[in-house]
């Protein structure tokens, strides 16, 4: 039986189909044979994973955003983390009661610093993973003919919210340092 010409993708123009780009003729195309059939099959497929592809770059231009700020986020706990510890040295070797609260209180400034960042960095590793998750489905809807993009879209509202709330704590951090 010979098969229809068709995709998923397919769509009218000016009363003409087309297809990736391709016009095709007014009417659906018969193919009656089984090689064209396979070689139709094999250009969808490549087409289909080129598309999903050219839609992975922008998430991935994200992701590496995502690795910078969380690379500054971990910056910014080292530098708190020695400065705890200078305090603790501080703590233990003062005998003056006055310089012993002021130490006392730029060790808890610190402990909300690291809370805070602790936080950010959660929150930008959860966004980084959804980016992930959403440039695999991309993949696999590409791969298996699935639909996935409500999936996908859920994935990448939670990793905006994500990023959201980690530049939002990196931006407490920053307040409470500088308090």
């Amino acid at each position: 039986a010979p098969h229809t010409v068709h995709h998923r993708r397919a769509r009218h123009t000016a009363g003409r189909r087309t297809h990736g780009g391709c016009l095709l003729a007014h009417a659906p195309q018969r193919i009656t044979d089984n090689a064209q059939i396979g070689a139709f099959a094999m250009e969808t497929h490549i087409s289909d994973i080129t598309h999903a592809i050219q839609l992975a770059v922008a998430p991935v231009f994200l992701l590496t955003a995502i690795a910078t700020l969380i690379s500054v986020l971990n910056a910014r706990l080292s530098r708190s983390i020695d400065r705890r510890r200078a305090i603790d040295r501080l703590i233990v070797e003062s005998t003056d009661a006055t310089e012993l609260q002021h130490l006392h209180q730029e060790r808890a400034m610190h402990a909300q610093r690291l809370r805070t960042i602790y936080l950010a960095i959660l929150s930008a590793v959860v966004a980084a993973l959804m980016i992930c998750l959403v440039v695999m489905g991309a993949f696999i809807g590409a791969l298996f003919a699935v639909e996935v993009s409500r999936a996908i879209a859920v994935l990448f509202i939670i990793a905006m919210v994500g990023m959201i709330l980690s530049l939002m704590l990196f931006l407490r951090e920053v307040f409470v340092m500088l308090k």
